[in-house]
C-alpha cells in the first residue's frame, strides 16, 4: 500500500499508462471532482476526472493548494 500521497499518484499515473484509448471516440463526457486530504497535518488537493459512459478513471492530479 503507498505510503503517501505522491506514491498513490504514481500508482494511479501507471494504470493510466498501461490503458490503451479509443482512438475512434471523439467526444466524451468527463466527470471532475476534488477532494481535500488530509496526510501528516499537511492538506492536498486531489481532482480525478471520469469518463461517465465507460466509468473509467481518465486522470488523477494532487496540489498542496487550490490556486495550481
Amino acid at each position: 500500500m503507498p505510503a503517501n500521497l505522491n506514491e498513490w499518484c504514481l500508482k494511479f499515473r501507471a494504470i493510466l499508462e498501461a490503458k490503451e484509448w479509443e482512438k475512434s471516440k471523439k467526444h466524451a463526457t468527463i466527470a471532475i471532482d476534488e477532494a481535500c486530504l488530509k496526510l501528516k497535518g499537511e492538506k492536498f488537493w486531489v481532482y480525478a476526472a471520469i469518463d461517465v459512459d465507460t466509468r473509467e478513471l481518465v486522470e488523477v492530479r494532487a496540489y498542496p493548494n487550490r490556486s495550481s
